[in-house]
């Protein structure tokens, strides 16, 4: 008789610890929860975070560079220009103008000329040698007419002159040209016109204030200055005639007191040299 065997299947599993957990197993889950929640995969997370602020900085419209701030615009300097005296104007009486030496006359005067010193280009003069203030070009020297405009008139004895600008003319050199053809101006007549300087001989420095205020009083020019030039042992009076310029008689009436008498008689700028 054969034995019968019985087959049975048994499952083998692994033996689990089913004593009580203890503290120190506690820990050592709860570590192994935490390290599986650090694992989890950062990378997409920071994308995520990142991907709006992309999107964003790429839809940021670009702004174009300003432009430079342009200087703010200043007026166009004025060239430098020099305002040039008025032309004076002389009306002399002479005596001896004639018509056998009009052209004499004539030529004479206009044949006076002062140095000037000038730079065409800037239309700048001096009366000394130097550089242009403008360009700084060397000045160069020429000599110019004394007069832009020489008038004689033998029916009433009168020769007109009309002074250049900007230098000096002296009485006395307008006289010395007038002798050599035997003409003389009449010196009471002589008209004191525009800007001039009157020297007068005969007095001393204290008599300064006396002599401004005998000219003041007579009224005779709209401003006038008076000062002592001690290497001629002279008074110098600058002055500025009206509309009606006094002659060198009433100015000579006025300062007769005081003992002076007219040297000279300079037009012009008197610092200048002619």
């Amino acid at each position: 008789m054969e034995r019968a065997y019985l087959r049975s299947t048994v499952r083998v599993e692994p033996l689990r610890d089913r004593s009580p957990p203890t503290h120190s197993r506690k820990v050592a889950a709860l570590k192994t929860k935490t390290m599986k929640k650090r694992t989890l995969p950062t990378v997409p997370l920071v994308l995520l975070l990142l991907g709006p602020l992309a999107a964003a900085q790429g839809t940021k419209k670009t702004e174009p560079a300003s432009a430079p701030a342009k200087p703010a615009a200043t007026a166009p300097a004025k060239p430098v220009t020099s305002t040039a005296e008025p032309k004076t104007r002389l009306e002399l009486h002479v005596k001896g103008l004639t018509s056998e030496n009009l052209d004499k006359v004539r030529g004479g005067l206009s044949a006076l000329t002062y140095s000037a010193y000038t730079c065409d280009h800037c239309q700048f003069q001096a009366s000394e040698p130097g550089k242009c203030p403008k360009c700084s070009a060397e000045l160069k020297p020429e000599k110019r007419p004394m007069f832009s405009s020489v008038m004689p008139t033998p029916g009433d004895s009168t020769i007109t002159l009309v002074l250049a600008p900007n230098h000096v003319t002296r009485l006395s050199e307008i006289e010395r040209a007038l002798r050599v053809d035997s003409v003389s101006v009449d010196e009471a007549a002589l008209p004191i016109a525009g800007q001039a300087e009157l020297v007068l001989r005969g007095g001393k420095a204290e008599s300064l204030s006396a002599v401004e205020k005998a000219l003041q009083d007579a009224k005779l020019f709209d401003e006038l200055h008076a000062r002592w030039d001690p290497g001629h042992d002279e008074i110098r009076v600058t002055a500025r005639a009206g509309a009606t310029p006094p002659t060198r008689g009433r100015v000579e009436s006025a300062i007769g007191a005081l003992k002076l008498e007219i040297k000279d008689v300079v037009w012009g700028n008197a610092s200048m040299k002619s």
